[in-house]
């Protein structure tokens, strides 16, 4: 019995000594990167078709253009997504909503149904997306409505102020096949752009 209690007592130095070894050595380096030192070690890049977490954009494009297809009048409004790209999100009467993450050539197909109804997208690959310098959502879209303005990109009108909720600023930009919507917040320097634009009082 004596000798039983003593190979566990051992076995728990032995296990207190490795747990040790591996916490202040790889888990608490002190200049980080703990979870990158990690993957290094066990090389999860070698496991077939481990490529990390990464969004779905070609299935989201695959869905868009079948709503396109379909000829569906689609909601839209710009966000920053979980993975810090640029994204539209997207739904209508009869799809719920989902992102799709922007390129050039993507937002340009878009527009160019929302315009025109046109869904060709031999130009557009979906999977070359790149993280944006912004990580604000607000001021992603402040500064596409800035965008809609400056080139008259849809029919755009805005909520009045006294309508609005506080501190806010919405718009809705119009096509003929959908609508791009737009909520941030109202500060001066976007109140006097939209005011000597006209577009605002």
């Amino acid at each position: 019995m004596e000798d039983k209690i003593q190979t566990a007592k051992q076995n728990a130095i032995e296990l207190a000594n490795v747990t040790e070894s591996v916490t202040s050595d790889e888990l608490l380096n002190k200049k980080g990167g703990e979870i990158e030192k990690l993957r290094q070690r066990y090389n999860l890049n070698a496991i077939s078709g481990y490529e990390g977490t990464k969004y779905a954009n070609d299935e989201a494009h695959a869905e868009l253009k079948s709503m396109m297809e379909r000829g569906e009048r689609l909601s839209l409004y710009f966000t920053i997504d979980n993975y810090g790209v640029e994204a539209i999100s997207v739904e209508s009467k009869t799809t719920g909503r989902f992102n799709y993450q922007l390129t050039p050539n993507g937002f340009l197909w878009i527009i160019k149904y929302l315009t025109n109804k046109e869904s060709e997208d031999f130009n557009v690959a979906p999977l070359e997306v790149t993280p944006s310098d912004e990580t604000d959502a607000s001021t992603f879209r402040k500064d596409m409505l800035k965008l809609f303005c400056e080139n008259e990109m849809g029919r755009i009108q805005f909520t009045p102020e006294f309508r609005d909720r506080t501190g806010k600023l919405s718009a809705t930009a119009s096509f003929p096949y959908g609508q791009i919507f737009f909520f941030m917040e109202r500060d001066q320097e976007l109140v006097e752009y939209l005011r000597g634009k006209n577009l605002i009082r």
